[in-house]
């Protein structure tokens, strides 16, 4: 997984999957958004699928995650596309990561609510499970593109936000400006 090197790429072919109606495809608070999409392993790019990436209105259960994202989670809009999971096709069609996402109609960029890496697998499969994580984050940028075209994804480090500081440098996030109107650590993933 190459956070830096691909994600331009990833996000304009994960644009051309994402469908997106009602609204103002500007940002409108209305506006709906739907993801379907399978995509290979990175170590494998010819391979078959093993990530699927959706949009997702179920309450998930058992919970994959911890408490505090999966709220977050199931408090974004389902219907309008705001929670996203990641899917592992190899092992059962397991949750390997979530991410929620928000938008205020004004000038800030969209905000990841909640993400997180499936909790109750081993260290090596969790920081394997970064990697869907990262299509998810990916996939938030290409419905940025669809929308506003902000060029980044803001993120507040919280409790519904499941990562190290590590994780969150591997992601490819860095630290964004304070005057984003936010209270706690502001990052950014752009493309």
């Amino acid at each position: 997984m190459s956070p830096g090197g691909g994600a331009a790429e990833l996000v304009d072919r994960l644009a051309t999957v994402i469908t997106v109606s009602d609204g103002r495809r500007a940002g409108d608070p209305e506006t709906r958004v739907h993801l379907d999409h399978l995509i290979p392993s990175p170590d494998v790019p010819a391979g078959p699928a093993r990530w699927r990436l959706a949009t997702s209105r179920k309450h998930l259960f058992p919970p994959p995650v911890s408490r505090e994202p999966l709220k977050a989670w199931h408090a974004a809009d389902g219907a309008k596309g705001r929670r996203l999971l990641a899917v592992d096709l190899a092992v059962q069609d397991r949750v390997a990561a979530l991410l929620s996402w928000h938008f205020d109609a004004g000038r800030r960029p969209h905000l990841v609510t909640s993400a997180a890496v499936r909790s109750d697998v081993p260290e090596r499969v969790r920081s394997d499970y970064l990697a869907p994580l990262w299509l998810l984050f990916c996939a938030t940028a290409a419905i940025d593109r669809l929308t506003i075209d902000r060029g980044e994804v803001g993120v507040v480090l919280d409790n519904a936000i499941d990562l190290e500081a590590s994780d969150l440098d591997h992601l490819g996030l860095v630290r964004g400006s304070a005057r984003r109107g936010y209270a706690g650590d502001y990052f950014v993933f752009r493309t």
